[in-house]
């Protein structure tokens, strides 16, 4: 970032990337009742950094499958802003899910399916360039 004489700040136009897996959440409510959302900690991050300084080009650089919540992911990434140039797609895995379950005391609890998703195979022993 650049600060101008006159207090405005500048960005600089160079991609931001973060890197990393989101999954697919499916949080509880009620009986038999999930919100599905998507959630990861690099990907919370790029969505956060975007809606609080939209002029940066934030990327996230991922893998995920073919699939219909795959697909989902991709539409969620445009909605936010999110530059999706580094999403790899691997036609034989999908993305990895987690469900979060809430007590009676409001503590909350983990189910993670993640062992065979897709993003467990971002750049395994792949060079990693980004073009000028």
């Amino acid at each position: 970032m650049v600060q101008q004489s006159d207090n405005s700040q500048i960005y600089s136009s160079k991609p931001i990337v973060m890197i990393g897996e989101c999954m697919m959440e499916l949080s509880q409510y009620g009986d038999d009742k999930f919100h599905k959302g998507f959630a990861g900690d690099t990907f919370n991050s790029s969505v956060y950094m975007k809606r609080a300084f939209e002029q940066l080009n934030v990327n996230f650089m991922s893998c995920i499958g073919s699939d219909t919540v795959s697909t989902q992911l991709l539409d969620m990434l445009q909605l936010e802003g999110l530059d999706n140039r580094f999403i790899e797609v691997d036609e034989k895995r999908i993305m990895g899910a987690y469900m979060v379950q809430t007590d009676n005391q409001g503590e909350r609890s983990f189910l993670y399916w993640r062992n065979d998703s897709a993003a467990k195979l971002l750049m395994p022993n792949k060079p990693f360039k980004i073009a000028n």
